[in-house]
């Protein structure tokens, strides 16, 4: 009985013996081929019972983003001077008892966005002709904790290398 227990606890010592630590491993440099911005240009809004709103497909929006991922909208937009400028979803105008709200939903692999208003006249969605959505992959297995009003041009800084698609 004493050999047979011996025979099965010694594959497991020599299993689990551990030499010494190597050195450290050189730095590796800033990254990040986890977060990519897909742009959808000329949206086709449709206006329907006083919502406006456009869907697309987006394979990238995935149950592991969904679960341990980020995913950003900002809409693109020009300032009076003509300029192009990215507003981070949600939007939202608030002018007396007038609101007015262009929001972003998502489920696996398919993106919403609508533009309500309470007067059920939506007109913000006319200066939105395209959209860019960052979809930033979990890699901590944990939910992926991005500043929810980041600007764009913090997101730009913080990902330097950030992959830009052009979708249509």
């Amino acid at each position: 009985m004493i050999k047979k227990t011996l025979l099965l606890l010694l594959p497991l010592l020599l299993l689990s013996c551990e030499g010494p630590t190597g050195p450290q491993g050189p730095a590796g440099q800033n990254g990040n081929a986890n977060v990519k911005a897909y742009v959808f240009n000329n949206l086709n809004w449709s206006e329907i019972g006083g919502e406006a709103f456009v869907s697309g497909q987006l394979s990238a929006i995935n149950a592991g983003v969904l679960s341990t991922g980020a995913v950003l909208t900002y809409a693109s937009i020009f300032d009076n001077n003509g300029s192009e400028v990215q507003w981070q979803l949600p939007w939202t105008v608030v002018e007396g008892t007038y609101q007015e709200n262009v929001f972003m939903m998502y489920s696996t692999g398919t993106w919403y966005l609508t533009n309500t208003a309470s007067d059920d006249l939506p007109t913000l969605y006319e200066d939105i002709p395209k959209i860019k959505i960052v979809v930033i992959q979990g890699t901590s297995g944990k939910k992926e904790m991005v500043n929810p009003n980041i600007s764009w041009e913090e997101l730009v800084a913080r990902y330097p290398n950030m992959e830009t698609i052009e979708m249509n």
